[in-house]
């Protein structure tokens, strides 16, 4: 582009010949066609370009006429633009504009290519503005991968939302069915407790042939009874319809009757199973602290063979930690994340019944959350687990 420069006819254009230009717009020009990137000039009123080999090819077909001539008629497509950003430049501003599309001429140029451009003024040795300095630097790479970005993040948008969508539907009819358990209580236990006290009233009728099957019959109806009073309290929960009446109290009261309703399924297991020894005062739902306290404690006493259980308190940071620990079967590490869920239980893979129905941990859970009290298990298989709720402290 340096050849084309110096042979081109200068003497004939508003510019002059070259000898009359500048010192400060000769040199601009041999630093412009010196740039690795593509650059320009835009000289004078007239707005003469001229531009570098890397300009010429960023311009597709507008190359060689543009050479030489006024800007905005070289590159009429931009003219309006053009103009009100060199008259910018040409009152001494320095303009920069990253991300700018080529005005290629044609449909089938227009392939797509952007550069960040900066536009600085030239002055003479009188520190007038006599041409504008273009140099652009290629961002196409930059600007295509902006917009696959911009692409799969607007697809995982989409994605999210449909997913929250159905996560919303989801619950509602969660919470739909709950509410429909829960209000329908009532009309589910009726014939359960028709069917006990027809059991009662049959008993002294059943002969001595019978009394084995009716043993069965009765453990199972006791059994359909636990999983129904099991199901329509976490429905209740999961309801909303169970609202605690916090308040002031001493939780050794409250650990003592926990302590002697199961000291003697305790004993006739050969567990150690000492009286507690905690005077502190907290506030929290009674009934439902001693129902986590309850269902805790209950497990520690059906998986323990042998040992000891304990029900202990101490103070820390947040309030009074109240823990449950047995010397038991343990839970490995894999489960103590699904020890909440409805019906999991570990080591029970043949459901045995008197091992309970899986219900006890998942309402622990629910009535923690309802009670803002953070439940925690730690534990080691074959040594045992310690089960911990942590109430606030009575002011």
């Amino acid at each position: 582009m340096g050849v084309r420069f110096q042979n081109h006819g200068w003497a004939a254009t508003p510019l002059g010949s070259l000898d009359a230009w500048p010192q400060s717009l000769r040199t601009a020009v041999e630093l412009m066609l010196a740039q690795p990137y593509a650059a320009s000039l835009c000289i004078g009123p007239s707005r003469i370009l001229v531009y570098n080999d890397a300009y010429a090819r960023a311009i597709g077909s507008y190359h060689p006429a543009a050479f030489g001539c006024d800007v905005r008629t070289a590159l009429a497509a931009e003219s309006g633009r053009l103009g009100a950003l060199l008259d910018r430049v040409f009152a001494g501003e320095t303009v920069c504009l990253p991300d700018q599309p080529v005005p290629l001429p044609t449909p089938e140029e227009r392939s797509g290519a952007w550069f960040d451009v900066s536009h600085s003024p030239v002055r003479d040795e009188a520190g007038r503005v006599i041409a504008a300095f273009a140099l652009a630097v290629e961002t196409t790479e930059r600007v295509l991968a902006k917009r696959r970005q911009a692409r799969a993040e607007t697809a995982l948008q989409a994605a999210y939302d449909k997913a929250e969508r159905a996560r919303r539907i989801a619950e509602e009819a969660n919470r739909a069915k709950s509410r429909f358990l829960a209000a329908a209580s009532h009309d589910l236990r009726q014939p359960l407790q028709s069917l006990l006290l027809f059991l009662d009233v049959v008993r002294p009728h059943v002969g001595a042939g019978g009394r084995e099957p009716f043993r069965h019959l009765g453990l199972g109806v006791d059994v359909l009874r636990e999983v129904l009073d099991g199901l329509l309290d976490v429905a209740r929960l999961d309801a909303g319809m169970v609202l605690p009446a916090v308040k002031r109290f001493g939780i050794g009261d409250l650990l003592r009757r926990i302590h002697a309703a199961y000291a003697p399924p305790a004993e006739a297991k050969g567990l150690a199973f000492s009286p507690p020894a905690c005077g502190m005062a907290v506030s929290s739902d009674p009934i439902l602290l001693e129902r986590i306290l309850r269902n805790l404690v209950e497990n520690a006493v059906r998986y323990t063979e042998h040992g000891r259980i304990g029900l202990e308190c101490r103070v820390v940071d947040t309030g009074l930690c109240i823990e449950v620990a047995d010397t038991g079967i343990g839970i490995a590490a894999e489960h103590l994340g699904r020890i909440w869920e409805e019906f999991h239980q570990v080591e029970n893979s043949e459901r045995d019944r008197s091992r309970g129905l899986g219900l006890g941990l998942a309402i622990v859970r629910r009535l923690s959350g309802l009670l803002d009290h953070p439940v925690a298990v730690r534990s080691v298989p074959g040594c045992g687990s310690v089960f911990s709720v942590t109430v606030p402290l009575a002011p």
